[in-house]
C-alpha cells in the first residue's frame, strides 16, 4: 500500500512524498491517520535533524516520519493480534514505550513508517506488544490527538514533589492548597495545565500565569474569567518582588517553566517557597544549557528541581479517560487547521506563527488556516458555520464537515477493503 507522508532527510529538509509501505508483518498494525497535532518537539526535530538524540544519524539515506500526536483508524491487523484489535478501531499510539530495546526511540522522531504527518503508517510490533496502542472511544478525532500533550502535563504534575517537614518522604503532585506559578504559561501546554489544575486544585489554591504574549494572555483571561483563583500577568509589566508579594512574601510552592529560557528558570528558582519545586518542562534545543543554582536554598530551604519529558502509558490512559468523559475539553486551544501540504512550512516556522494548537488532516490538501478564516475559504461554508455555532471554537461538527471534503475517500475505502481481503 502507498502512503503520502512528510519525511525528514536532515535539518529543515522536509519532503512531502508518496512511497510504498512494506508488507504488514506479524503483530503489526496498518493504520490510517485521521488527524495529527503539531508540537514544539516537531520543530526541534526538524531543526536539529540527525543531531537530535532520538533521530537516527542515517536519515539522509533512510528518512523518518514526523508527528507524534495523532489519532488513527486501524486498517489491517497483523497475525497474532486478531483477538486484541479489529479493523475500524480508533486508536492513539504512545510516542515512547519504555523497554530495554525501545528506550531511545520515539514515534515522530525515529521510525521510517510511522508518524502523524502521513496518510497511512505501520505500527511496529515492538510498540504494539509493549501496550503502546490505546483505543479511543470518545467524540472527535482531534480530541484524541490532543491526549498526548495532556498526558505530558499529567506526567509533569506527577513529577512535582514536596517533602514532609520531619520525614523528608516525597509527596508527589502539586501542593494541596498551594500557590502555583506558570512561566511562559499562556501557550497550549499552559492552557492544558490550567485545565488540569482547575480540576484538581482546591478553593485555597492560587494559580498565577505569566507570559510575554498579550494576545495569548487575553484569550486565557477570557476563557478562565469566572475562576477567581487564576490571575494573569504580562512579564514585562511585573517584577520578581511583585510576584512574591502575591504569595504573601512566602514564594510559590510549584513553578513550571514552559520555555527554554535561562531568565525564566532563574526567576522561577528565585521565587520558590520553602520545600518548593520547579519543573523545567520545555526542552532546550542545544545539549548545553546551564543556569546557576543556589545550593544554599537547595540545602536549607529544600528547593527541588525536576524535569519531565513525555508520558507513560498510564498517563496517556488517564488523559484519554478525561477527554472521553469530556471532563476536560481542549477544543479552545485549537487555532489553526491545515493539510499535509502545509506541514513543512508549519513545522519549520512554528515559533513565529502565533496562535495555539495546529491540527493537520493528512488526507486533505489545505494551507494552514486560522479557524476564524474558514468563512473566507470557498467551499468551506459548512465548516465555518459549525465553528460559528460553537462560539468560534473548533468542535466535532466542524471536523466532520471538514472530513467530508476529502476528495480521495472512495480510493481510501477501496484500499482498506483490499487490505482487509489480504
Amino acid at each position: 500500500m502507498k502512503t503520502r507522508a512528510v519525511r525528514l532527510y536532515g535539518s529543515k529538509d522536509l519532503r512531502c512524498e508518496q512511497f510504498e509501505l512494506p508488507q504488514l508483518e506479524a503483530e503489526e498494525l496498518l493504520v490510517r491517520i485521521v488527524v495529527a497535532a503539531v508540537c514544539t518537539s516537531c520543530h526541534k526535530v526538524a531543526v536539529l535533524g540527525e543531531h537530535h538524540h532520538r533521530v537516527p544519524n542515517t536519515i539522509a539515506q533512510n528518512p523518518i516520519l514526523l508527528g507524534h500526536e495523532f489519532t488513527a483508524v486501524i486498517v489491517a491487523v497483523g497475525e497474532g493480534l486478531e483477538n486484541q484489535f479489529a479493523q475500524g478501531d480508533s486508536v492513539v499510539v504512545q510516542p515512547m514505550v519504555y523497554s530495554a530495546t525501545e528506550e531511545s526511540l520515539a514515534v515522530g522522531h525515529s521510525y521510517p513508517y510511522l508518524g502523524g504527518y502521513a496518510t497511512y503508517g505501520i505500527v511496529p510490533a515492538s510498540i504494539v506488544t509493549a501496550g503502546g496502542v490505546h483505543r479511543w472511544e470518545g467524540k472527535g478525532h482531534y480530541r484524541a490527538a490532543l491526549s498526548e500533550p495532556l498526558a505530558c502535563i499529567i506526567a509533569a504534575w506527577r513529577a512535582q514533589y514536596h517533602t514532609g517537614r520531619e520525614s523528608y518522604k516525597p509527596i508527589h503532585g502539586t501542593k494541596r492548597g498551594g500557590k502555583t506559578l506558570l512561566l511562559a504559561g499562556a501557550g497550549s501546554m499552559g492552557f492544558l495545565s490550567t485545565l488540569l489544575w482547575q480540576k484538581r486544585a482546591d478553593q485555597d489554591s492560587t494559580l498565577i500565569i505569566v507570559d510575554r504574549n498579550e494576545i495569548k494572555l487575553n484569550r486565557l483571561r477570557e476563557r478562565f474569567a469566572e475562576d477567581q483563583r487564576i490571575v494573569h500577568y504580562k512579564i514585562n509589566e511585573i517584577s520578581a518582588d511583585f510576584l512574591r508579594e502575591k504569595t504573601g512574601g512566602l514564594g510559590f510552592d510549584d513553578v513550571v517553566v514552559f520555555a527554554p529560557s535561562k531568565e525564566l528558570i532563574s526567576l522561577g528558582l528565585s521565587l520558590l517557597a520553602f520545600d518548593g519545586c520547579l519543573n523545567m518542562f520545555a526542552g532546550p534545543l542545544g545539549n548545553e544549557f546551564t543556569v546557576p543554582v543556589d545550593f544554599h536554598a537547595v540545602h536549607y530551604n529544600r528547593h527541588h528541581i525536576v524535569g519531565s519529558s513525555g508520558a507513560s502509558g498510564e498517563d496517556l490512559g488517564s488523559s484519554l479517560k478525561l477527554l472521553a468523559s469530556e471532563s476536560i475539553d481542549p477544543s479552545f486551544m485549537v487555532t489553526h487547521v491545515g493539510g499535509l501540504d502545509s506541514v513543512a512550512a508549519t513545522v519549520c516556522n512554528l515559533p513565529s506563527l502565533g496562535g495555539g494548537k495546529k491540527l493537520i488532516y493528512p488526507e486533505l490538501d489545505l494551507p494552514l488556516t486560522s479557524i476564524s478564516e474558514f468563512s473566507n475559504l470557498e467551499g468551506y461554508k459548512s465548516v465555518a458555520d459549525a465553528i460559528e455555532r460553537f462560539g468560534g471554537v473548533w468542535n466535532e461538527e466542524a471536523e466532520l464537515e471538514l472530513l467530508k471534503r476529502l476528495s480521495d475517500t472512495t480510493m481510501q475505502r477501496r484500499n482498506e477493503k483490499s487490505m482487509q481481503r489480504e
